[in-house]
C-alpha cells in the first residue's frame, strides 16, 4: 500500500510540474541518455548522457532547441573534463581559462606512449598542443584521454598548449617533464 501511495505522489509531482522524463538505454541495460522535458515542450529539456560503463559523459540544458547555460563533460572514469557556457546555442568564450595538461604516467621513457588530459574549468575550444623532444598524436581512447605523447630522446620534454584565438604569448601554457 505504501508503494502505491509513493508512486502516486511521485506521478502527481511530475505531472504538477508538467515535466516528463525520457530515457534511452544501451544493449547491456545501462542508461545511455536521460531527458527531462518541461511544460510539455519538446524543445526545452535537461539532458544527461552516459558512457557504456554508467559514468556521466555530458550534462546540460536545451532551451528552444539550443544549448543553453553551463554544459559539463567528463572522462569515462568520472573525472571532469571541462565545462562550457552557451547562450541560445552560441558558445560563450570563457574568461581567465587556465587549462592544465596532465600526463597520466609517473615517469616518461623514450619510445613509450604517455597519455595526456587537457583539463580546464572552462573549455579551451580552439587550442593547439605541441612539444619539444617528442611526437604528439590524438589518443586512441578518446573517452579517457585527449592526446598521447611519445618521447624521442632522454632529457627534457616541454609541452606547449595555447589558444588558436590568440597569438602565442605569455599566456601560452608550458609544462616541462623529464624523459628517462
Amino acid at each position: 500500500m505504501k508503494k502505491i501511495i509513493l508512486l502516486f505522489v511521485l506521478f502527481s509531482c511530475i505531472t504538477c510540474n508538467n515535466s516528463t522524463k525520457q530515457e534511452y538505454f544501451y544493449a547491456n541495460g545501462n542508461i545511455q541518455e536521460r531527458r527531462i522535458y518541461y511544460k510539455k515542450d519538446t524543445s526545452t529539456y535537461s539532458v544527461t548522457k552516459y558512457y557504456l560503463n554508467g559514468q556521466i559523459s555530458e550534462k546540460g540544458f536545451i532551451k528552444d532547441g539550443y544549448k543553453e547555460g553551463i554544459w559539463e563533460y567528463w572522462y569515462s572514469d568520472g573525472e571532469i573534463r571541462w565545462s562550457e557556457k552557451f547562450s541560445k546555442g552560441i558558445y560563450q568564450k570563457p574568461v581567465n581559462t587556465i587549462p592544465v595538461v596532465a600526463i597520466l604516467k609517473d615517469t616518461l621513457h623514450v619510445g613509450e606512449k604517455a597519455y595526456l588530459r587537457v583539463k580546464s574549468k572552462n573549455s579551451f575550444k580552439n587550442f593547439a598542443i605541441g612539444c619539444t623532444n617528442g611526437i604528439i598524436k590524438l589518443a586512441d581512447n578518446k573517452d579517457l584521454y585527449d592526446f598521447m605523447v611519445i618521447p624521442e630522446h632522454k632529457g627534457i620534454l616541454k609541452l606547449y598548449l595555447f589558444s588558436m584565438d590568440e597569438e602565442i604569448n605569455e599566456n601560452t601554457i608550458t609544462q616541462t617533464f623529464m624523459v628517462y
